[in-house]
């Protein structure tokens, strides 16, 4: 036993029971009456500087100076426009942007490019266009930081590359081919190796990371476990719930993501199970009209189940104002916006379709019922009554409302149709 675990020991059991152990360099304490609490207290303040001075640094591997680019970058004018897209607006002009630049010939600048693959890590609809544009810097910045991997298995699985080059290139080793990448190669390497593989056998990709798969870090199981949204099958779902009980954050909310995308998996069953049971059907008689509609109750706890399943006990936007009341709007909506989000939209086809399968636009046509109005989903939720009633003429919170007219049912502009599926008459 160290001498460091038998002040531990002392501290855990108290000095009554357990002195604290001899120290030679420890400073006499006669003066205080030998206090034996004290006396250990400052022995363990020497063992905690002693044990800090004598930490020997980590071991690190100089990481490659980024190559060389190939295709000159935009402009300045061009690139205070990507700037301004990026800090919000005009969101919807960032692929045609980045279209732009790669079909004549340019580059995004090397200073926007952390922002820009920061976006394209959560909005996968961006990553084919990214890909185009980041050139070698860009597939360079992804191959540090397994947050950005995906601009790798990107470079292997498009014509486009990154800017005419390919993630082995950068990352100046063996190409995807090479077999021996895998086994000896840098996170970077093995990353690209394994996207390659991806795009060429997914079983055999799958196999050769389930034998090294204990052993990866944290941070590798991430990013190699990201490559499985290309050619991505009900093949991996065994190894992907596997994941689900992994040790890392990181890696369960990949794999709860990925099987949220793999239609008839059991994880979109279970989820389509929870949201039943916040999401119903319900025959109402509404202004002598009787229809279907959507009675929603957010889930009242937080399960094991949940938790497994990826939908953090404080997901994002828990704590939003609520563009109503301004409130937040709590953990309880938070986990059933969780839950719809990973719910196979064929649920509610078939939840509310009587006898047989409802079509899209008859359910996005349903009122929602809630506590004190109804709104119609097409068009968004409900104005306030004091708004949207003329006045003089207020009217029963039981009504339902059409947003975009600001007027009660039956039409709704969005879908132009009636809560109960029909066709409004023409005025």
């Amino acid at each position: 036993m160290s001498i460091w675990t038998e002040h531990v020991t002392a501290a855990l059991l108290g000095t009554q029971r357990r002195p604290a152990p001899p120290l030679a360099e420890a400073p006499d304490r006669a003066s205080d009456g030998g206090d034996p609490a004290g006396r250990l207290l400052d022995q363990a303040a020497m063992l905690t500087v002693r044990r800090r001075a004598g930490l020997l640094p980590l071991r690190a591997e100089p990481i490659a100076p980024a190559p060389a680019e190939t295709l000159p970058a935009v402009g300045p004018e061009a690139a205070l426009r990507l700037q301004q897209i990026l800090a919000g607006q005009q969101v919807r002009m960032l692929p045609e942007w980045l279209d732009a630049a790669a079909q004549n010939g340019y580059r995004v600048p090397a200073r926007l490019l952390p922002d820009l693959l920061e976006k394209g890590r959560g909005d996968r609809m961006l990553r084919p266009h990214i890909a185009a544009a980041a050139g070698r810097r860009g597939l360079w910045l992804a191959l540090q930081n397994p947050d950005w991997a995906y601009l790798t298995t990107e470079a292997v699985t498009t014509d486009t590359g990154t800017a005419g080059s390919s993630a082995d290139d950068v990352a100046e080793g063996n190409g995807p081919g090479e077999p021996d990448v895998w086994e000896t190669g840098t996170r970077g390497q093995r990353v690209t190796r394994l996207g390659g593989l991806r795009a060429e056998d997914p079983g055999r990709a799958r196999t050769a990371l389930r034998e090294t798969w204990a052993k990866e870090p944290a941070a590798d199981r991430v990013a190699f476990l990201s490559t499985f949204e290309h050619g991505l099958s009900v093949s991996d779902e065994e190894f992907l719930e596997q994941a689900l009980d992994d040790r890392a954050k990181d890696v369960r909310a990949v794999a709860a993501d990925l099987l949220a995308r793999l239609p008839g998996s059991a994880y979109g069953e279970r989820m389509a199970e929870r949201a039943r049971t916040c999401v119903r059907p319900e025959r109402r008689t509404v202004r002598l009209r009787t229809q279907t509609w959507v009675v929603v109750e957010p889930p009242h706890d937080h399960d094991e189940g949940m938790q497994r399943d990826g939908v953090p006990f404080h997901p994002a936007g828990s704590f939003v104002p609520d563009g109503r009341s301004g409130a937040p709007i709590g953990t309880r909506v938070a986990w059933l916006r969780e839950i719809i989000a990973r719910t196979p939209l064929t649920t509610w086809t078939v939840l509310f379709g009587a006898p047989g399968p409802a079509s899209p636009m008859e359910v996005v046509c349903l009122p929602i019922a809630t506590t004190s109005r109804a709104t119609c989903t097409s068009a968004g939720p409900a104005p306030p009554y004091d708004s949207a009633t003329p006045p003089g003429r207020r009217r029963s919170s039981r009504a339902g409302w059409c947003w975009r007219r600001s007027r009660p049912w039956p039409t709704c502009s969005g879908c132009s149709r009636s809560p109960s599926g029909t066709r409004p008459p023409r005025t």
